[in-house]
């Protein structure tokens, strides 16, 4: 499963996603040493991760989830909302 975000600057969307976490301008993500990003409050923190991937006219965050338990239909909703913050 992976969000799939068209646009001419995959690299320039993908910096800007991380310098929004680096200013508090999205709250609730934090991205570790490899680049992954996971959700940070406690609720939900190291249960998902966003692995980016550039491709050719797109970013590619796939997304890795625990698979140790049950996740309601509206998690991936959740875990995405603040993306939107980045535009």
């Amino acid at each position: 499963m992976s969000v799939r975000v068209t646009t001419t600057k995959p690299k320039a969307l993908l910096s800007s996603i991380k310098q929004a976490i680096d200013d508090k301008k999205i709250e609730t993500w934090e991205y570790d040493s490899d680049g992954d990003f996971t959700h940070s409050p406690k609720q939900w923190k190291n249960e998902a991760w966003m692995r980016p991937m550039i491709d050719d006219g797109r970013l590619i965050l796939k997304i890795i989830i625990l698979r140790i338990r049950t996740y309601p239909k509206s998690f991936m909703r959740y875990i995405t909302a603040d993306l939107s913050k980045c535009s």
